[in-house]
């Protein structure tokens, strides 16, 4: 098992905190790892951290590259590493994150190395570790759960997504070939620079991987996400935010990437298209609704229930409370006890790993 893993880790201004992860990788027990560290126009001391590190990668039998681009995004800067990689098996960590174990690569490889033909992806769960008290305050995935082995759908399909897929990239492992099957120029769709919308390189990454081939879920944590309030992701938006710029950048990618899949007919991908169409639409009623915008249920409603019947049903109830006066406000009493549930399920499982990694 000597197979050689490529990592390409776009960053922006992390100078203090992409260490972590260049620590992380240093210290893994895999050893066959080149790792290029893509500098997006960074105006920090991002270049200075990385060339420490060069040195030290090389005499643990590692090979860490530096190089620099002028700021064009994360997705930009995925497409000028893909030129460079050589390995077997592709990884792509965020600069602000890092791995929980100093074997998770050696167990993605090691997966991937005993399992048949047609897996095409393996990933890990994830710990959301608060960037003050460095504590774990959620998670990516659950020890509890099973996960199916086709998650192409729950990809696509964001409303059900947290159910088995997450969107994070570090914990990920895909095949390059796979990759470079359906992007043979190495470069992924992306829309210019869309920094203030973020992730934008993941959906093109784990598509193609997604449609075509199984995946293996490794029920453990492998991965640290760093809660940062400043990062792109998880900074408060506004309404007008995630409804004109949020979801319409995400709808975009969604639908390039299914028609860039050489493997997906043409008929399937019409379908796929209409699909996610229906979806973002139901994000943006179910934001309508969270905002109390009683226009913008009604005309965001109408929208589902056009292209999706069936779809629409569900929604029928919230429909009807976002259209009467005290809808809102019955709805919330009405979800009160479940999200309470739901809250403190969550709150115990978390203080049990907390428990578990800090006692």
């Amino acid at each position: 098992m000597n197979q050689l893993v490529s990592i390409i880790t776009p960053s922006y201004n992390c100078g203090k905190y992409i260490h972590r992860l260049l620590d992380s990788v240093l210290n893994q027990t895999y050893k066959n790892i080149e790792m290029f560290v893509v500098d997006d126009g960074s105006t920090d001391n991002t270049k200075e951290i990385i060339e420490q590190y060069v040195e030290k990668f090389e005499k643990a039998g590692k090979k860490l590259h530096y190089i620099y681009q002028e700021n064009k995004g994360a997705p930009c800067a995925i497409n000028t590493g893909l030129k460079y990689i050589c390995g077997k098996y592709f990884v792509w960590p965020d600069a602000d994150d890092w791995y929980a174990t100093d074997d998770a690569i050696e167990q993605l490889v090691y997966t991937f190395e005993n399992s048949p033909d047609n897996v095409g992806f393996v990933r890990g769960l994830q710990y959301i570790i608060d960037e003050k008290t460095f504590k774990v305050i959620g998670t990516n995935g659950d020890k509890r759960k099973e996960y199916p082995d086709n998650l192409f759908d729950s990809c696509i399909d964001m409303i059900d997504s947290k159910k088995y897929f997450w969107f994070p990239p570090g914990a990920y492992m895909i095949k390059t070939e796979h990759l470079f099957c359906n992007y043979p120029d190495k470069d992924i769709f992306y829309l210019g620079i869309n920094e203030s919308y973020g992730g934008g390189q993941n959906l093109p990454l784990l598509i193609p991987s997604l449609y075509k081939y199984k995946s293996i879920t490794i029920k453990k944590f492998i991965y640290n996400i760093l809660s940062r309030g400043d990062s792109v992701s998880r900074k408060k938006r506004s309404y007008d935010w995630f409804i004109n710029k949020r979801y319409v950048f995400l709808e975009n990618i969604l639908k390039n990437t299914i028609l860039s899949l050489k493997e997906m007919p043409y008929d399937e991908k019409g379908i796929y298209i209409k699909n996610v169409s229906v979806i973002h639409n139901i994000f943006k009623f179910l934001k309508a609704f969270q905002y109390k915008q009683k226009n913008d249920c009604f005309i965001y409603y109408n929208k589902i229930l056009s292209e999706d019947k069936e779809k629409a049903k569900k929604y029928r109830f919230k429909y009807i409370l976002s259209q009467s006066y005290f809808g809102f406000a019955i709805l919330s009493v009405l979800n009160f006890p479940k999200r309470i549930i739901k809250f403190l399920n969550r709150k115990f499982y978390i203080y049990q790993i907390n428990n578990i990694l800090y006692i």
